[in-house]
C-alpha cells in the first residue's frame, strides 16, 4: 500500500470521544454482523476524495468500493414559509457574498460557555450573518450590539435554500456530512468548528484540499474562542487547541475574518466557487446513482432474506 501524506488524524480530545463508539464497532466486527455483503458504497464522489477511496480499495482487497456521490437533498420545503420570508428579506437587501451563515445541525447539546464564545466570535468578526441557532440563550445584549447586521433564528431553517442565496459567501459549520456536501454543492467556503466523532477528520480533509478553514480547539478539553472563529470566518479555517479541544470566540473571529474577507483567503474562496460547477452538477451526481443501479444489476446484488 503506498502511504501519502496527510493531517486527517484526530487529535487526543476527540479520541478519547471515539473510544466508546470503537469499542462498540469492535464488539460487532467480533460477532461476524459487519462481514455480510457484496460490495460496499460509500457516500462521496472520485472528485472530491480519489486518493481515499483508492485506499480503501486496497485495504479491502476483493471487496468491490462503490461511491454513489453526494446524494444531494432536494428543496421540499415551502418557499412561503415564514422563516425562509424573514430570511430571504433580510439576505435579499445584503451584497453577494458577503454573509456567513451559521449552523451546526439539530442534534449538538452546547454548553451556555460555547454558545458565549461562538456569538463573541461572530461579533467580532464584523461579517454579517444568519446564525441558525436550535437552542440556547444568547449573550446578553448580543442581538443589541450586532443590530441589522446579523439575524438569529430559532428552529428550524430551510438551510439548501439559505446557502444557495446569492449573499452567502461562507457556510461556519461543525463538519457533519450533509452540511459539508451542501456547501460544496452551493459553492460557498467552509469554516469548520468540528465538535465531536468524525466531524475532525473531515474538517482536515477540507483544509488539506483548500476548501474550508479549520477552527482550532484545544486539543485536551475542547474549549475553543469567539476571537478565532472571527478570523478564520474572514478567512475560512478555525482552530482548536490539540489537547483538550476547547476554543474561543477571538479563533472563531479570526477564522471568520480570513475566510470572508481578507487576503490570505482568497485562494479558498476561489477554489468553493469553483468548486460548485464540480460537486452541484447534477449530472454527475446522477451518474453515481445510475453506476450503483448497474453495479447491483450486473453482480445480481439482491436483499437476503
Amino acid at each position: 500500500m503506498d502511504p501519502f501524506p496527510t493531517t486527517v488524524a484526530f487529535t487526543p480530545f476527540e479520541a478519547r470521544q471515539c473510544f466508546p463508539i470503537l469499542q462498540m464497532i469492535s464488539k460487532i466486527s467480533a460477532r461476524g454482523q459487519n462481514n455480510r455483503g457484496n460490495f460496499m458504497a460509500v457516500k462521496t464522489c472520485r472528485e472530491f476524495e480519489p486518493e481515499w477511496l483508492d485506499l480503501l480499495g486496497k485495504i479491502l482487497v476483493g471487496f468491490p468500493i462503490v461511491p454513489v456521490g453526494f446524494l444531494p437533498p432536494s428543496f421540499d420545503d415551502d418557499e412561503e414559509s415564514q422563516p425562509w420570508v424573514r430570511i430571504a428579506a433580510w439576505l435579499d437587501r445584503k451584497e453577494p457574498s458577503s454573509v456567513l451563515y451559521a449552523a451546526f445541525g439539530s442534534e449538538l447539546k452546547f454548553t451556555t460557555e460555547q454558545i458565549d464564545e461562538i456569538a463573541s466570535g461572530l461579533e467580532r468578526s464584523d461579517v454579517p450573518f444568519v446564525w441558525a441557532l436550535r437552542e440556547g440563550c444568547l449573550p446578553d445584549g448580543f442581538e443589541e450590539r450586532v443590530g441589522d447586521r446579523g439575524i438569529v433564528v430559532e428552529g428550524w431553517v430551510p438551510q439548501a435554500r439559505i446557502l444557495s442565496h446569492s449573499s452567502i459567501g461562507a457556510f461556519l459549520n461543525h463538519g457533519g456530512p450533509s452540511g459539508i456536501v451542501e456547501g460544496l454543492m452551493a459553492g460557498v467556503a467552509l469554516v469548520v468548528l468540528p465538535m465531536q466523532f468524525e466531524q475532525g477528520l473531515n474538517a482536515r480533509l477540507l483544509s488539506e484540499k483548500g476548501l474550508g478553514a479549520e477552527v482550532f480547539r484545544d486539543y485536551e478539553d475542547g474549549s475553543f474562542s469567539g476571537e478565532e472563529i472571527a478570523r478564520k470566518v474572514r478567512m475560512v479555517m478555525v482552530f482548536r487547541d490539540y489537547e483538550d479541544g476547547s476554543f474561543s470566540g477571538e479563533e472563531i473571529a479570526r477564522k471568520v475574518r480570513m475566510v470572508m474577507v481578507e487576503k490570505e483567503g482568497e485562494g479558498l474562496r476561489a477554489r468553493a466557487r469553483a468548486g460548485k460547477e464540480k460537486f452541484g452538477n447534477e449530472e454527475v451526481q446522477d451518474r453515481y446513482v445510475k453506476e450503483l443501479a448497474n453495479f447491483m444489476w450486473e453482480n445480481k446484488v439482491h436483499q437476503e432474506p
